[in-house]
């Protein structure tokens, strides 16, 4: 029996603007502990040995909120802001959309640029798991930055540590009590995302019927992925592409319509799956969908990887930038 997926398909891709933002953070006062009332997180003014010295709001309804914790001796001090902040729907590529956006924010306050190092996380709770992105900064000045990001339903959870007084084992020390302190997957439950999708396609997906079927065909399998494979505790946190397996899959059910069909096809789209097929057929499929993706995707043990013989048959074989383009968007909405 064919498993029968639940979803609603619209054309063109439709964008939300929050229009709640405030122009400047507004500083909000507090003794004891701030209680965030939207999701009823609790900020001691004391945690640990740091002390809370700034609740901000960033929005309107005081949902976008920062909250600021340091220690400081002497000329060493350690600094930790916790950031949760709402987002109205879980797209494809929301978390590592999110990340890349965090660390840009950070570069931009770097005069020599960053170097990080990154690896996916994930925090298992009670009832929902929460997967998420971490990078680790050092400067010449002995300082070190690191930034996590958990994607939690229908919120964002970041943490930013600052330190020249913590070494890296007691880096992770801490960082593993902040998020035990303030649960991310406590997040997810609050305002439940809805998994059955909605599926978005571009105009450009419909320039010819190949082009539409294979999309389409792409498109169902990844969702039909993610609904196999994931549980569902994970799949009200985001939708999970992160998962190299659901590409793949995908990208072979993209390349496989034409196969079965013979429809209309423009020059635009045989140039498109004529790309995709060479990269299959190099045998490169997992690298590359791994350098599209910043190398942020899980691998399964069972998928090695060979990026020093990927990056010898760039030099003889060039990747267009028709693949780039983004034809359809998997959503979860509230």
């Amino acid at each position: 029996m064919k498993r029968i997926i639940p979803i609603v398909i619209l054309i063109l891709f439709v964008f939300q603007v929050q229009g709640q933002e405030r122009k400047n953070p507004k500083k909000i006062k507090v003794s004891g502990d701030y209680i965030h009332s939207k999701t009823e997180t609790a900020f001691p003014e004391l945690f640990e040995n740091y002390k809370r010295i700034e609740v901000y709001s960033f929005d309107k309804k005081d949902e976008n909120i920062g909250v600021t914790y340091e220690n400081e001796v002497n000329d060493k001090k350690t600094t930790i802001s916790i950031y949760v902040y709402p987002t109205e729907e879980a797209a494809e590529n929301r978390l590592r959309n999110e990340y890349l956006n965090a660390m840009q924010s950070i570069a931009n306050l770097s005069k020599e640029g960053i170097n990080a190092t990154q690896k996916l996380i994930r925090k298992v709770g009670e009832k929902y798991t929460c997967n998420g992105i971490k990078a680790e900064m050092k400067n010449d000045k002995n300082e070190t930055t690191q930034l996590s990001l958990f994607e939690c339903g229908t919120w964002f959870y970041k943490i930013r540590l600052t330190t020249n007084e913590l070494d890296s084992t007691q880096v992770q020390d801490i960082d593993k009590k902040i998020i035990e302190k303030f649960e991310p997957t406590r997040l997810t439950g609050i305002r439940k995302l809805n998994t059955k999708a909605n599926i978005i396609f571009a105009r450009a997906a419909v320039r010819d019927s190949t082009m539409l079927g294979s999309v389409m065909g792409g498109t169902l399998k990844k969702l039909a992925w993610a609904n196999d494979n994931i549980k569902e505790n994970e799949r009200l946190s985001g939708f999970p592409d992160l998962y190299l397996e659901m590409h793949l899959e995908s990208i072979k059910e993209i390349v496989a319509f034409e196969k079965k069909h013979k429809f209309k096809t423009l020059a635009s789209t045989r140039e498109y799956l004529d790309q995709y097929n060479e990269i299959i057929n190099s045998g490169f499929l997992a690298e590359y969908l791994m350098e599209k993706n910043k190398m942020l995707l899980i691998v399964p043990e069972n998928i090695k990887l060979d990026f020093k013989a990927y990056d010898e048959w760039k030099k003889k074989n060039i990747i267009k930038p028709i693949l780039d383009e983004k034809f359809s968007l998997i959503t979860y909405q509230q």
